[in-house]
């Protein structure tokens, strides 16, 4: 029986223990271009055990045996990896893995980034977070499990903020034109008859015959004279005309920006709950971490762009309120009155308000959806997934159906089936493949069993299956934030080694398990990442055509993804996609699809 005593991890000189199966005190934090050395120390009971298998995320670290010892009839052994710069495609939350006889164990650590590493994560969170809202509409106008929804009239917070900012910047920049032009009525007002004096207005002579018993007898020269006496008016009550601002008009302007203030301040309150905790450190002016490329897309700056909103909706609040004695009789909807459709001031800011009632309240799911991406890895296997959603959608093909995942709050796809020319299409995201079983289906993919990887399951990245007139094809492939050098080198032979060596399909039919419906096994990594990125993957296109150069099955290689559309991404998909379909037997309507692509 072999158990693990302790793991050494050593960066830079410094040694970090840490004991499998205890919770460490503290997160590791690493840097990506620091050199680490891992050593695994293990206790067993014979002089002779197989090393275990380490793995920093999805990156296998080969171990070599250092050495071994008797230790009170115990034998310790030790297992060390060479000094290497193991934290290059590790940015954000990673995991060190070590299996040992079949139990797995995990530790966590904080990888920060040189500057140039987080500016190609800032693009692709970026990217993701301007596509998000259009991906996740068009596949929520498909999804069969609406759970994954917003409750009915919530927005998303960016609209509802730059709605409100938009409609404080018309109020602000017209606001010498809304104080002269502020609608109001004439009311007649009873005050005393000094105040109409100073404001140069005239005592009606009905005013005094109603207030004879006011009038006060004055010696000297008087206001009204009766039978030889003078008498002062300045107690009597007099009728005045009033600028009453208390009209509907300027009722639903308060209401309004009530309603501003409030929901931004709703908003204000979410983005707070949302970081309250979080840390975001800046360890050295030449690295930087997830979190502080996070907080520019989520709360950071959204949070002082909502103080702004409040402070000057507050200030117009107070305005009205006090020096125009305006009511606030609730958030009023509000109407295009015969005034408001002939006001310059009035009609495009009650265009605004009736657009801003209409948007909802703010709803934090879609920066929750950026604020959970802790690691590099699963920024980019987000930003394949749209990259390929985006490939199906401008190539012709039909979402028919979608299956929101259970995690990140149901906000991202799990299962996308589109339909083209007669051809169905499925998409699978980290779909579990299992080892034959009761449960497994005619033409479903089953993990074979391997040694280094004695788990119950695989789990690709995205599993790609065409169904046509009952015959089934299956593609395979993992996003690698890798270079090309290290995807060709290391990342292809292993995802063969998995995927397709020890991968097949269950035939129901003849109860036989095949590898000929796997028609290729792909790593799909950034293009981005090479300034001078080696041609890998870029001859799919070229592939089949000729005798001379029959096509090899399964077909391997790696696919570099970029921003741009028409990419080498895309023309090797076409050529996959197409010699996938040739193996089914659809060759007009491969060649039909393609006419209709270009």
């Amino acid at each position: 029986m072999m158990r693990p005593e302790r793991i050494e991890i050593t960066i830079d000189e410094q040694l970090t223990t840490w004991i499998p199966g205890s919770e460490p005190t503290s997160i590791l934090v690493a840097k990506e271009n620091q050199v680490v050395k891992i050593t695994v120390i293990l206790a067993g009971d014979d002089d002779a055990v197989e090393p275990p298998i380490l793995f920093i995320e999805d990156y296998n670290v080969p171990l070599h045996s250092d050495n071994r010892r008797s230790e009170n009839g115990s034998w310790i052994f030790a297992f060390s990896s060479s000094p290497e710069k193991a934290f290059r495609e590790s940015f954000g939350h990673s995991t060190i893995r070590l299996i040992c006889e079949n139990h797995e164990f995990k530790y966590h650590i904080e990888v920060l980034a040189t500057k140039i590493t987080a500016a190609q994560a800032e693009k692709m969170i970026r990217y993701l977070a301007d596509c998000r809202e259009g991906v996740i509409r068009a596949c929520m106008s498909r999804t069969k499990r609406p759970a994954g929804l917003s409750p009915e009239g919530r927005a998303d917070p960016e609209i509802v903020l730059s709605t409100a900012e938009h409609i404080i910047q018309m109020l602000l920049n017209q606001r010498a034109e809304f104080i002269r032009h502020l609608r109001y009525k004439l009311t007649p007002e009873k005050v005393p008859a000094w105040k109409l004096e100073k404001s140069g207005g005239q005592i009606d002579p009905i005013d005094v015959i109603f207030n004879l018993d006011a009038l006060r007898p004055t010696v000297g020269r008087g206001d009204v004279m009766l039978r030889g006496r003078n008498y002062s008016t300045q107690s009597i009550d007099t009728s005045m005309l009033h600028h009453d601002y208390d009209v509907d008009e300027n009722r639903m302007l308060l209401g309004g920006l009530y309603s501003i203030r409030t929901k931004i301040m709703a908003l204000m309150d979410d983005i707070g709950d949302s970081f309250r905790g979080q840390k975001i450190a800046n360890y050295d002016k030449e690295y930087v971490s997830i979190g502080e490329i996070l907080i520019k897309f989520t709360g950071g700056a959204m949070h002082r762009r909502c103080e702004q909103v409040i402070e000057a909706a507050a200030s117009m609040i107070v305005q009205l309120e006090r020096n125009f004695d305006i009511e606030f009789r609730g958030e009023i909807f509000p109407r295009i009155t015969p005034y408001v459709r002939t006001s310059r001031f009035y009609r495009p800011v009650f265009e605004q308000l009736t657009l801003w009632f209409s948007i909802g309240s703010p709803t934090l799911d879609g920066k929750n959806f950026l604020i959970k991406l802790r690691s590099l890895s699963k920024i980019f296997e987000f930003f394949v997934l749209f990259r390929l959603f985006e490939y199906m959608v401008v190539r012709g093909w039909m979402l028919d159906d979608v299956v929101m995942g259970e995690s990140f709050d149901r906000l991202i796809p799990s299962s996308l089936t589109f339909s083209k020319n007669e051809v169905i299409a499925t998409i699978n995201y980290e779909a579990d493949i299992y080892k034959f079983n009761g449960e497994t289906e005619h033409m479903d993919l089953v993990k074979l069993p391997h040694r280094a990887y004695p788990g119950a399951h695989w789990c690709p990245d995205f599993a790609m299956r065409l169904t046509s007139a009952g015959e089934v094809r299956h593609i395979l492939l993992d996003a690698k934030y890798s270079n090309s050098f290290s995807v060709d080198r290391y990342k292809l032979p292993e995802l063969r080694d998995k995927y397709y060596d020890h991968m097949a399909v269950f035939n129901g039919e003849i109860n036989a398990l095949s590898r000929n419906e796997i028609t290729g096994v792909f790593a799909i990594f950034p293009e981005f990442l090479d300034q001078t990125p080696n041609p890998i993957g870029t001859r799919i296109d070229k592939l089949g055509g000729s005798m001379k150069n029959p096509v090899l099955l399964p077909i391997t290689s790696g696919l570099p993804v970029s921003f741009r559309t028409n990419s080498v991404l895309e023309k090797c998909f076409d050529r996959i996609i197409e010699i996938t379909l040739l193996t089914m037997g659809i060759e007009a309507k491969v060649q039909e699809e393609l006419q209709d692509a270009a």
